[in-house]
């Protein structure tokens, strides 16, 4: 990738207040912070309002122990700290994902603090297989958005939502030729173009970030072989962001992702037919689940191990932040079913230091090793 586009990428989301300032400046809008993960960001594009998924930060935690115990995600901990810090005060609001028990602390923390601006939860069905979630998670949505709209001044009506998704279509459409590309082995992508890509489509308008991506896949080259094990990589974020580029050096190629800052977001896409609004709960119902929502998949590992087969990967990473007990959870069952099958899974505990990536290298590069010698 181009030294002058990446730059452009990563400043979108490294600074991610800068980006949104210059887009108040220019439209007079405001914008909504969208913790991890799932509020729809059509819903506050429909509203007139700017989407931007607040990404964690590796930063002296100096308020977040007052609210959170120690063993609390990184994520959560960072946050509660950006909050604190008033690092988000260039935010206009925020919704909270009901994701976990902790984002349901999270809300209570938020609403404790009483920021200024729009404050509202979007509790997310935990059970997405039966018909009844499509009757309360439609509510849900409607629920929300008429007070979004009721702030914002723009309500969120049909016509404005169908755009909304025609929008964000626009960008992942860019970003699956990204990710496609790093499957390929294309020139111009690594692994850390590609996610700084979608934090940078996280960060951004759609209308700003669809252009601007169109620009990178424009510049991909052609398929380059290489001897590294081909993996997929699953879980909620690469952090800290080094994380990206020590498994490539270490030794993996990986092919494809289903991070929830990566392919799960990218993946996303809704109908642009038909009701907007069921629409959204269809994707909601359809597109691999966060833990910690139950779906009549058995185990999370057989969807990995399906993706692995299809893609010809010889073995998985899976991400677990440092305390996410519902991932912690799964790493077992889905070590079980990969293996079982013939896929080695290697599970790395991360949180958002960069200091912590050292004692990684080394069982990464032994695990590439055991790859090679397959």
């Amino acid at each position: 990738m181009k030294k002058e586009l990446r730059s452009k990428l990563d400043r979108a989301w490294q600074d991610q207040a800068a980006s949104v300032k210059e887009w108040k400046a220019r439209t007079g809008g405001k914008a909504i912070g969208l913790p991890l993960t799932d509020v729809p960001e059509e819903l506050v594009w429909a509203a007139g309002a700017l989407p931007v998924t607040v990404l964690g930060r590796d930063l002296p935690l100096q308020h977040a122990d007052k609210h959170l115990q120690g063993f609390a995600c990184a994520y959560s901990r960072s946050l509660t700290e950006q909050a604190e810090r008033g690092d988000l005060d260039f935010l206009d609001g925020l919704i909270m994902p009901y994701a976990c028990d902790t984002t349901r602390c999270l809300d209570l923390i938020f609403r404790y603090m009483k920021r200024d601006g729009f404050y509202d939860c979007l509790r997310l069905p935990k059970r997405i297989t039966t018909e009844a979630v499509r009757t309360y998670y439609t509510a849900e949505l409607h629920r929300v958005a008429d007070a979004l709209g009721a702030f914002t001044g723009k309500p969120v009506d049909n016509a404005a939502l169908s755009a909304a998704i025609q929008a964000y279509n626009a960008v992942r459409a860019q970003l699956a030729k990204l990710r496609d590309g790093m499957r390929e082995g294309r020139e111009g992508v690594r692994l850390s173009d590609y996610l700084s890509a979608v934090r940078a489509a996280m960060s951004l308008a759609p209308d700003v970030s669809a252009p601007l991506l169109a620009e990178v896949v424009a510049e991909l080259g052609a398929p380059a072989k290489t001897a590294k094990p081909r993996v997929v990589l699953a879980g909620k974020m690469a952090e800290p962001t080094e994380l990206a580029d020590l498994l490539e050096a270490a030794g993996l190629s990986i092919i494809e992702d289903h991070l929830v800052v990566g392919g799960r977001w990218v993946e996303a896409a809704a109908l642009e037919s038909g009701d907007p609004w069921l629409a959204l709960v269809d994707r909601h119902q359809s597109r691999l689940p966060f833990a910690g929502i139950w779906t009549a998949e058995p185990n999370r590992g057989a969807y990995l191990l399906r993706r692995a087969k299809a893609t010809g990967a010889v073995g998985a990473v899976v991400l677990v932040q440092k305390f996410c007990e519902i991932l912690e959870i799964d790493i077992p069952g889905m070590k079980e079913v990969l293996e079982k099958d013939g896929v080695p899974m290697f599970s790395i505990e991360t949180d958002l230091r960069s200091q912590s990536l050292e004692s990684v290298r080394t069982r990464v590069e032994a695990f590439a090793e055991m790859l090679k010698a397959r």
